[in-house]
C-alpha cells in the first residue's frame, strides 16, 4: 500500500478538546470512539447547527468508531481553525499488458451544497505515473469551473528523484481557492502502455490531498504493488468551514449571531464565505456556546515568568519580582534584590566625596614641596 507508506513519513498533530470544559449542549454526545465532536457539530438530533450532523459508526466486530459527513469520513474537528480533515479515496488507471486493456477508478469530491470548501492553503492535487496526463475538473462557491491538467513521465530509474516532483514520476499542482466540488480523471491517450514493465508500473495514480501529507518516494512508480485491487487507501484532505455565509457585521446585528460566548470573536473567512467564531486572546475553549470560552491560566506552564512570580489574570497574566526583590519581568526588567540597589545608591552618592578627598591630599602634598 504505497499511498500508506507516505503517510507515515508525516505526522499529524491532533487538536484536543481543554479538558473540563463544556464542548457541546448538555446531555450531547462529544465523543465518538476517541475523536472530539464539538459544537455546532453534533452526532444527535437538537445537538448540531444546521449543516454540521455527523454520524458515530460503530464496528462491534474490531471495536473501532468511524465519523461520517453523509459518506465522508471525518479524522478530525478543528475548532479553533474552523477546519475537518476527511480522509478521501485516490484515483487511479491501469492498463494490462496481457488483455491490453485499461481498467480505471475516477473520484469526485462534490460539497457545493454544504457549508465547507476545500484550503487551497493545505492542499494540493498529486499526480503519479510514468505515462499520465491527470485532469483536475473544479467549481468554486461562486460557480465558477476551472480545469487543470498534471503529466509525469519516466525516462529511466535514474532520472527519478525522492522528494522531487517536477514532472518525472510525479507531478504536483496547486488549487484556486475557495473550491467546493472537484472531479479528477485520466486521459485515457496516456496508459502507460509502452512503459518498461521491468523497470515501472503500469499504473497511475492521483489525488486531491493535504500538502504535508506527501513525500514523494521513488519507489512509488517501481515496485510492483497494484493500488487497484485495495480500495481501503485513504489520503486526507483538509476542508474550511463558515457557520455562516455572512459577514461579521451583518451577522453581529441577527439574533442567530454565533459568537454567543462573552469571551469570543467573530473571524472573517479568508475563504471569502461567511464568519467563523474564535475564543478571544487568553481563552480557549467553543465559542459557540455560552460561556464556552474560559481564561487560559498561563501560569500552569512551568516556563512561563521563569524565575520570577506568574500571576493569572483574566485573558492573560503577569510577571512579578519576588518579595525583597526589584525590576519588571513583565517588560523584561529581570529580577534583582533590592539591597543591591541600595550599594549602588550608596555608592554613588560617596564617590565625588571620594574625588574630593584626593585631590586635596594631592594639593596639599604639592606646597609642601
Amino acid at each position: 500500500m504505497f499511498w500508506l507508506m507516505f503517510l507515515l513519513h508525516v505526522v499529524l498533530v491532533q487538536y484536543t478538546a481543554p479538558e473540563g470544559l463544556a464542548m457541546g449542549k448538555p446531555g450531547c454526545r462529544t465523543k465518538c470512539g476517541t475523536m472530539d465532536v464539538p459544537f455546532p457539530f453534533g452526532i444527535d438530533p437538537g445537538c448540531f447547527q444546521e449543516g454540521f450532523d455527523l454520524t458515530c459508526q460503530h464496528n462491534a466486530a474490531d471495536g473501532t468508531y468511524k465519523l461520517l459527513s453523509g459518506d465522508v469520513e471525518v479524522r478530525e474537528i478543528l475548532l479553533p481553525t474552523s477546519q475537518v480533515r476527511i480522509n478521501s479515496s485516490i484515483s487511479w488507471q491501469c492498463y494490462d499488458n496481457i488483455t491490453r486493456n485499461i481498467r480505471s477508478s475516477s473520484r469526485a469530491l462534490n460539497f457545493t451544497s454544504t457549508r465547507f470548501t476545500i484550503s487551497h492553503i493545505h492542499n494540493m492535487f498529486v499526480s503519479i505515473g510514468c505515462d499520465t496526463l491527470t485532469y483536475n475538473t473544479m467549481m468554486d462557491y461562486n460557480n465558477y469551473k476551472y480545469r487543470t491538467g498534471c503529466v509525469s513521465v519516466c525516462y529511466s530509474r535514474e532520472s527519478l528523484q525522492n522528494g522531487t516532483c517536477s514532472g518525472i514520476g510525479c507531478c504536483i499542482t496547486p488549487i484556486p481557492q475557495g473550491l467546493n466540488f472537484c472531479s479528477i480523471s485520466f486521459d485515457r491517450n496516456f496508459n502507460s502502455s509502452t512503459v518498461s514493465v521491468s523497470d515501472f508500473r503500469r499504473c497511475s495514480y492521483a489525488a486531491l490531498m493535504e500538502t504535508n501529507s506527501f513525500f514523494f518516494k521513488t519507489y512509488y512508480v517501481t515496485n510492483s504493488y497494484d493500488y487497484s485491487y485495495n480500495s481501503n487507501v485513504r489520503v486526507p484532505i483538509l476542508l474550511d468551514w463558515s457557520i455562516s455565509n455572512e459577514t461579521c457585521e451583518v451577522a453581529r446585528r441577527k439574533e442567530n449571531y454565533a459568537c454567543v460566548s462573552s469571551n469570543s470573536v467573530c473571524i472573517y473567512q479568508t475563504t471569502g464565505l461567511g464568519y467563523s467564531c474564535n475564543c478571544s486572546d487568553g481563552y480557549h475553549g467553543n465559542p459557540y456556546l455560552e460561556d464556552g470560552c474560559q481564561d487560559v491560566n498561563e501560569c500552569a506552564n512551568s516556563s512561563v515568568c521563569s524565575g520570577s512570580i506568574c500571576v493569572n489574570k483574566p485573558g492573560g497574566y503577569q510577571c512579578l519580582c519576588p518579595p525583597g526583590n526589584l525590576g519588571d519581568p513583565s517588560h523584561g526588567v529581570a529580577c534583582y534584590p533590592r539591597d543591591h540597589k541600595m550599594h549602588i545608591g550608596r555608592t554613588m552618592f560617596f564617590l565625588p566625596f571620594t574625588h574630593i578627598y584626593t585631590y586635596v591630599i594631592f594639593c596639599t602634598s604639592k606646597r609642601e614641596e
